[in-house]
């Protein structure tokens, strides 16, 4: 199978896109495409006039889902971290996209070498819980 670099990030653009036409009038949205800033030309394609898109390396502390699940500061910002997942066939991908309210699996098709969304599926989550506290509350 011929899978290259620019596969892996052109599959997850098209849902980060689709992700950002979805959240139009939430005026700032915090992007990682496959662990890494999104390029100033995708960031230029999908900011609209309601939208600003921004590198999720801007915010400290936030830079993975990993520190986004520790820092609570995190939470208040509009951040989607977006990764390849697998190729499913040759021009079929799944790709995996976790924000602050909702979690999904997607999948990219690439026809005549341009990606487009195949499925876009996603669900609410409420936020992360501890279940176990270094010091538990006083009763």
């Amino acid at each position: 199978m011929n899978l290259s670099a620019e596969d892996l990030d052109q599959s997850a653009n098209v849902i980060a896109r689709r992700f950002v036409d979805d959240s139009e009038g939430k005026k700032d949205i915090y992007l990682s495409i496959n662990y890494h800033d999104p390029t100033d030309d995708l960031k230029n394609t999908i900011t609209s006039n309601k939208s600003r898109v921004h590198n999720v390396s801007e915010l400290d502390g936030c830079s993975s889902f990993l520190e986004y699940e520790k820092n609570k500061e995190c939470h208040k910002y509009n951040i989607a971290y977006v990764t390849f997942e697998r190729m499913l066939f040759r021009y079929l991908s799944e790709v995996k996209l976790c924000n602050t309210s909702c979690a999904g699996e997607f999948m990219a098709i690439k026809v005549f070498g341009k990606w487009f969304v195949y499925r876009y599926h996603r669900w609410a989550v409420g936020p992360t819980m501890n279940i176990m506290e270094d010091d538990p509350p006083a009763k």
